[in-house]
């Protein structure tokens, strides 16, 4: 009985340390350096991995239609989350009423299952277009109405600090969805992609004309029909966390894409973050300037 209750100590001290820190995973992928020569085609990831990603979607005829992906990030409490970090051009047009967000939990029977949580506020930048000429401006914040709880499944990813590169990381992975339409719980799942960075003369090639400021470009796959990509975060590992750098902004051609670089907005993000805590308006759109 005593080794039962010490076992039980250790075990509940593991997971209240792994829900205190943002970016860690119980199943890590580790895949090849950050700078691999090709990408890597997309392929589904274990249920506990990249545990922040989420699945949005938009309610139609009472039916709900995939829209893009998000990931949570912190909202200051240690064991649960209001907030999805995702592409503006995905969001900025709908409101909060119409929006669901799904992410992994545990039902009764200790089995992964998604659960749905409604949309509370909407924040975005009064520039949040789908137009081209938003290139590297295209994140927005969603607040949740009922807090996520942080699990193994279900956990927030690391903002970038001030200091952060992507230089400085071991492995970058972009995180794809897949669902039917409209969505079954039941047949939601996560993949994963491993992309190669691509420097500023190697985007303009594959961009066809200079590289957008506060961008991050790399090479891609096309991944599996259905793929849902809008809002898709790039993220790598540094210091052994999962830090989120990038959110999808455009696929300019089938296998190059463009990613609005968050470390470029991370004031913003937390100005929206903050915002969100405040009562107001369900739509919310803050000037970026």
């Amino acid at each position: 009985m005593f080794r039962f209750l010490v076992f039980c100590l250790l075990f509940t001290e593991a997971t209240v340390a792994f829900i205190l820190k943002c970016g860690y995973v119980k199943v890590p992928f580790h895949g090849r350096k950050a700078n691999a020569s090709e990408p890597m085609e997309a392929e589904e990831a274990d249920s506990r991995s990249f545990p922040w990603t989420v699945l949005i979607t938009g309610r139609s005829k009472h039916k709900d239609i995939p829209m893009c992906v998000g990931s949570l990030i912190t909202s200051g409490a240690v064991t649960k989350t209001h907030y999805v970090l995702t592409s503006a051009s995905c969001i900025h047009s709908t409101k909060p009423a119409k929006i669901n967000v799904f992410y992994r939990d545990l039902n009764k029977s200790e089995e992964m299952i998604y659960k749905k949580v409604k949309v509370q506020r909407v924040l975005v930048p009064q520039i949040a277009s789908p137009s081209t000429k938003y290139f590297g401006r295209n994140i927005g914040l969603l607040k949740v109405e009922v807090p996520i709880p942080m699990s193994e499944y279900s956990h927030v990813v690391c903002l970038p600090s001030e200091e952060d590169s992507i230089a400085n990381a071991t492995t970058c992975f972009v995180n794809y969805m897949h669902a039917s339409q409209p969505v079954n719980p039941k047949n939601i799942s996560v993949y994963q992609m491993q992309p190669k960075l691509l420097d500023n003369m190697e985007c303009e090639n594959e961009y066809s004309q200079p590289t957008p400021a506060n961008t991050v470009c790399l090479s891609d796959s096309e991944g599996r029909e259905g793929m849902i990509k809008d809002g898709a975060p790039l993220v790598c590992r540094i210091r052994k966390r999962y830090t989120i750098f990038g959110l999808l902004d455009i696929q300019t051609t089938a296998n190059a894409s463009m990613f609005t670089n968050v470390l470029k907005h991370l004031r913003f993000v937390q100005f929206l973050r903050n915002t969100g805590q405040q009562n107001g308006a369900e739509r919310v759109f803050v000037r970026m300037d």
